[in-house]
């Protein structure tokens, strides 16, 4: 049985229909899932934009922890610095309390050592003074001794007996006893002065010393050699007889 134009033309229509509708339905379920796929895009967006920002976050406080990290070393070692400054600067103080009790001491010892140094050398000198005199006492009566008697008179009385006597010498029987006369003094005095030397210098001499043992201390620094000066330029001022005046003829 032969399908009229009509029919034909039915189920064309119908068919075509029917691919109109799969097509729809193929262009929605294309939208639907273009759009889950936009919506799963965003999504993950969003997310990795969550995730980024978590990281960046996190690397902040690490960084921050780090940081606060190095302040407590930082903090530890400035305690340790400190508390070694304070232990160094109280061992200083100590010590510099110590050196100045010690400088204080050490400064009395010494003020008190040039007070008895000052008193030493006022004994000193008065001793060597007291010496001087008892050396100029035995020098002058030594000197007295040798100018007593007929053989050498002092001062003026010498002076005008030998007047009187140039006077009185016509023959040059007094001018011819000069040289004897001279000569005779001068052994005496000579002897004299060696005995004085041999006796008198040596027991003032160990009487300084013993003086110097005594109250100046192997510390004190005198000059013994400038006292013996001392003791023999005095013995040679009276070493020799004044000599004889010239008698005006």
């Amino acid at each position: 049985m032969m399908n009229s134009p009509r029919a034909n033309n039915s189920n064309a229509n119908k068919s075509s229909n029917e691919i109109e509708r799969k097509l729809q339905r193929v262009e929605a379920d294309f939208r639907r899932q273009r759009e889950e796929a936009r919506r799963a895009a965003e999504l993950a967006a969003e997310r990795l934009r969550l995730a980024q920002e978590d990281a960046a976050s996190r690397r902040k406080t690490v960084d921050d922890l780090q940081v606060k990290l190095q302040h407590v070393h930082v903090d530890k070692d400035s305690r340790t610095k400190f508390y070694e400054l304070t232990v160094s600067v109280e061992m200083s103080t100590k010590e510099a309390h110590f050196q100045h009790a010690e400088f204080v001491q050490k400064r009395e010892k010494v003020g008190a050592y040039q007070r008895d140094l000052v008193r030493a050398r006022a004994k000193r000198s008065a001793t060597l003074r007291s010496l001087q005199d008892v050396l100029r006492c035995q020098r002058s009566r030594h000197a007295s001794q040798l100018c007593t008697g007929f053989d050498v008179l002092c001062g003026s009385t010498s002076r005008q007996y030998l007047e009187q006597e140039l006077r009185d010498d016509r023959d040059g029987r007094l001018t011819h006893k000069w040289p004897r006369l001279i000569h005779e003094q001068t052994k005496k005095i000579k002897k004299s002065n060696s005995e004085l030397e041999q006796v008198t210098i040596p027991r003032l001499q160990r009487a300084i010393e013993a003086y110097q043992r005594q109250f100046v201390g192997p510390s004190a620094v005198v000059d013994t050699q400038m006292e013996n000066n001392i003791m023999e330029v005095s013995l040679s001022q009276n070493e020799m007889p004044p000599p004889f005046p010239k008698s005006s003829m």
